[in-house]
């Protein structure tokens, strides 16, 4: 990373959206140690993020992650909803699930997601995506981190 683009990242704000422990388990161990401050909060289902979300009384995350397979209401219902909201409608919604299904990914991209990821069964290529996605949203400019 560049020294005048590093300057400008101090902390990355994400809203992980996940009811599988181990899997919000790997996205946080992924998040720890890299450049960027990552201020993680995990919700464990679409209702709660969108409890967490409408009752914040700062700015929104830079960043969601959001798991497709949530109980009760769905990942793309979520992303739906979150498309509806005028304060919320611009922050970037990656799409992060086990699904490799057409269906799940075409309609993901109607719903404007940023990028639809899928985790790898591999514990280090997890990590490895993770990371990934840390320095991307870092790195793609201020409209993403600060």
């Amino acid at each position: 990373m560049s020294p005048a683009r590093q300057s400008s990242v101090r902390s990355l704000r994400v809203l992980l959206v996940e009811d599988d422990a181990d899997h919000a388990e790997l996205v946080r161990r992924g998040f720890a140690g890299q450049e960027a401050d990552v201020d993680l909060t995990v919700c464990p289902d679409a209702e709660s993020a969108l409890d967490y979300l409408r009752g914040r009384p700062c700015a929104p995350p830079h960043l969601i992650l959001l798991d497709l397979r949530l109980p009760k209401m769905n990942g793309l219902q979520l992303l739906r909803e979150l498309k509806a909201l005028p304060e919320l409608c611009a922050v970037p919604c990656v799409v992060l699930t086990t699904s490799e299904a057409e269906v799940d990914v075409l309609r993901a991209r109607e719903l404007q997601a940023s990028r639809y990821l899928v985790k790898p069964a591999d514990r280090d290529r997890f990590a490895t995506l993770i990371t990934d996605v840390e320095r991307y949203w870092t790195e793609s400019g201020p409209s993403h981190a600060g």
